[in-house]
């Protein structure tokens, strides 16, 4: 018996202890969250928000047959055009601040606990200033001086009054600016994912524990209890006395 619930408590636990995939998008941009489903799967698949139920999606946002979108909660939440090619990615247009949290893919396979699930947690940021704002771009002036110089004479360029003298390295702190802001998001959520991930995991095993008990359980007490009325309908007819027996007993 052990050996055999061993493998399929085994599974029952691995399917339900999934990865999260942290994604931060800027606010007013589109975001991508990353899903994919394998070519032998020809079912459908579901997107929802939140944390995803035994064997549907919870606040379901977009759900396909696997041949076109039958649901679809807002115009903002869309699929690629490649999606029979195994790329279910769902893209959200306008991200806003609101549109933070988690998501899920549930990608429908044939068979008891096969869906693929995949879990995306969204973060929207506001978009840094520097990086937001666009390059001036730099002027130069090229002119001809008819006076002879002495190159080890040349000073610094000086600035006119009115003239603003931008060096071209001035901008590129736009790309620091924006991993400053993300990096430290990135790592917080991701030592909360951890805890999450090892407490989703430990309530799975308990859950899956206890499905499993009532799986063993119910089975093995119909058993028992139908012995017992077989047992009970055959203690009358073996007190019952034959009447060849009648006779045995008068000799």
């Amino acid at each position: 018996m052990h050996s055999a619930v061993s493998p399929i408590l085994c599974i029952l636990t691995a399917s339900f202890a999934v990865a999260t995939e942290t994604v931060v998008g800027v606010a007013g941009r589109r975001v991508t969250l990353p899903c994919s489903a394998e070519a032998e799967s020809k079912g459908g698949v579901c997107w929802g928000r939140g944390k995803p139920s035994m064997f549907s999606c919870h606040n379901a946002l977009l759900i396909t047959n696997g041949v076109q979108v039958t649901h679809r909660a807002s115009n903002r939440y869309s699929l690629p055009s490649e999606a029979s090619a195994g790329d279910v990615s769902m893209a959200i247009l306008h991200s806003r601040q609101a549109d933070s949290g988690f998501y899920h893919c549930r990608v429908q396979v044939p068979g008891l606990f096969n869906d693929q699930i995949y879990k995306v947690h969204l973060i929207i940021v506001e978009a840094p200033e520097q990086a937001a704002r666009p390059a001036r771009p730099v002027l130069t002036e090229s002119f001809t001086d008819t006076t002879k110089a002495d190159p080890a004479e040349a000073g610094p360029t000086e600035a006119h009054p009115g003239e603003t003298i931008t060096d071209a390295t001035e901008e590129s702190g736009s790309g620091e600016a924006w991993d400053s802001l993300v990096t430290p998001v990135v790592a917080l959520v991701k030592r909360s994912q951890q805890s999450d991930l090892q407490q989703s995991s430990l309530w799975g095993f308990i859950g899956n524990t206890l499905r499993l008990s009532f799986i063993i359980f119910i089975p093995a007490l119909l058993l028992t209890v139908g012995y017992r009325l077989m047992r009970s309908h055959q203690r009358p007819w073996s007190g019952r006395r034959t009447p060849s027996d009648l006779e045995d007993n008068s000799l």
